[in-house]
């Protein structure tokens, strides 16, 4: 498994999934959303104040009724309120790699494939995991 920015969240089976985002100045307070493929939010996390650095989220499959929630592609966004102002880090999410390639890039830039059907090159991948 990668960390790559903006990737899908595939759910299966109920398994929990996880994420990071990055806090250079730490964050007064954090609201984690989850949106199902059709943009809707199906469940919402608020956090309080987090320090500087990456901040690890856990998304437990379930929505804000406490059901689980059906295999499927999701999407995480995450909200923060730091040194006063909104902002909207990037989340990191750890995708399965399905398949790696460099045919017909131009420049020979290695690609990654990851769950979704997301490609993402090797310069976009933060964390590698197993």
């Amino acid at each position: 498994k990668v960390a790559v920015p903006n990737g899908p969240l595939v759910l299966l089976g109920g398994q929990p999934i996880e994420a990071t985002v990055d806090l250079p100045t730490g964050a007064e307070g954090v609201q984690m959303q989850i949106m199902d493929e059709k943009g809707q939010v199906v469940r919402k996390q608020i956090f309080g104040a987090q320090a500087v650095g990456a901040m690890k989220l856990t998304w437990d499959g379930m929505n804000d009724g406490g059901a689980t929630m059906p295999d499927g592609t999701y999407t995480m966004q995450v909200l923060a309120n730091a040194q006063g102002k909104a902002i909207q880090p990037v989340v990191n999410t750890l995708a399965t790699v399905r398949s790696v390639s460099n045919a017909g890039t131009g420049d020979n830039t290695w690609l990654l494939e990851v769950d979704g059907g997301k490609s993402v090159s090797m310069a976009e991948v933060k964390r590698i995991a197993y």
